[in-house]
């Protein structure tokens, strides 16, 4: 039989954000309303930012979640300005040294996916 050798370390909350911790991965599951206010958001990507930054450097990070923001860049037909502040979290936590890697997805419910993930994660079982 089987067995899964997943065992969870540690985990955490915080504004928008759930995160459970196992040996050498991260996982990040983050929700932010589209009514929400500029505000509340910033202060999100804010708290998303010290949680990632504050993890442990040899651990592996992978943030998924819905954050209603739209850009051209990943096919939304317009652009916002949450777009260009996630971007900008995204060019800063993504280091060139880490060696990150990036796919996109459209899914069947026309949401769009942006995957960021280190290079020894199978990208076939994100």
């Amino acid at each position: 039989m089987p067995r899964a050798d997943f065992v969870t370390d540690n985990s955490g909350t915080s504004r928008g954000l759930a995160w459970i911790q196992t040996r050498d991965l991260r996982i990040y599951s983050c929700y932010n309303s589209r009514n929400d206010t500029d505000s509340n958001f910033a202060a999100f990507l804010a708290d998303l930012e010290r949680s990632v930054r504050f993890a442990d450097p040899h651990c592996s990070i992978i943030i998924g979640g819905n954050l209603n923001a739209w850009s051209q860049e990943w096919g939304s037909v317009r652009n916002d300005a949450r777009a260009e502040q996630l971007a900008d979290l995204t060019a800063s936590l993504l280091s060139p040294s880490r060696n990150w890697r990036y796919a996109y997805l459209h899914t069947d419910d026309h949401h769009h996916r942006l995957d960021f993930f280190p290079p020894h994660i199978d990208r076939r079982h994100t």
